[in-house]
């Protein structure tokens, strides 16, 4: 009979379909070494800032906007201040510095910038740093960096009217409740955490389910298989704070690089 081969795809997309992202309107993020969001949409977008193609799902297809480094960035500088910690531990005390890090700001992009600018020269920043400012400020900084690159990678997609109920977020960083509950603040918008950890596996899973026919669509099989396993909704008086957070980044790219992200 022979073994049957089926067509595979790029990690981003394969994780998209494991997180039921298969129809228009639906937005997943993943954060990892990098940052990605893929949008479904019903036709093709037509700009220069995000990269577009043919999902695997008939007739549909996807919008990437990405950024270069990410929580690689929290790694970093995990190993510079405690090698082999946790980092459940390492970010213990997180929760406790205020939105905005008390003036500081980090800008992430340590290996040049993605979506929207491109910019092969940009690099990392530490701007407003103060003798009162403890390892937990850099920490959450960082982790609100990534947050506002979530924000940047999100706006050119949204210009062209692709609008989404929820976020679903994936990679490393959706293990942290922290984490998910600043970028539902910073988006005003629900950001939601799958039952599976390693969405791409589970779509290349449903990839190869629809491929030997046991069942009858890529629809099918993510949703029958797709499980939510927990909730972020955005707190309404945090949202004007992270706006800020939000227009303080943009501020600090566009001075240092001189473009407006």
């Amino acid at each position: 009979m022979g073994i049957p081969v089926c067509v595979g795809a790029n990690d981003q997309l394969v994780s998209a379909i494991g997180a039921n992202n298969v129809k228009a309107s639906i937005i997943t993020e993943t954060t990892g070494t990098a940052l990605a969001v893929i949008a479904t949409t019903n036709n093709l977008l037509d700009d220069n800032r995000i990269c577009v193609g043919r999902h695997a799902v008939p007739d549909k297809f996807y919008a990437m906007t990405f950024a270069i480094t990410s929580a690689i960035v929290l790694k970093w500088f995990r190993d510079l201040c405690a090698p082999g910690e946790r980092y459940d531990s390492f970010i213990k005390g997180v929760g406790n510095i205020p939105p905005g890090c008390d003036g500081l700001t980090v800008l992430p992009h340590f290996a040049g910038t993605g979506s929207p600018t491109f910019n092969p020269n940009a690099r990392g920043a530490f701007v407003g740093l103060s003798l009162q400012h403890t390892r937990s400020h850099i920490s959450r900084a960082i982790m609100e960096s990534c947050a506002c690159m979530l924000q940047e990678c999100l706006d050119p997609i949204r210009e062209h009217g692709v609008e989404a109920d929820c976020v679903r977020s994936l990679g490393g960083a959706a293990r942290s409740d922290v984490w998910l509950q600043m970028k539902a603040d910073l988006l005003g918008l629900p950001v939601e955490r799958p039952r599976c950890s390693d969405a791409a596996s589970l779509g290349a899973a449903m990839l190869a389910a629809t491929g030997t026919g046991q069942f009858p669509s890529i629809v099918h099989v993510s949703e029958t298989w797709y499980r939510p396993s927990q909730w972020f909704e955005p707190d309404p008086q945090k949202y004007p704070v992270y706006r800020e957070v939000y227009a303080r980044y943009r501020e600090c790219y566009s001075k240092l690089y001189g473009i407006d992200p």
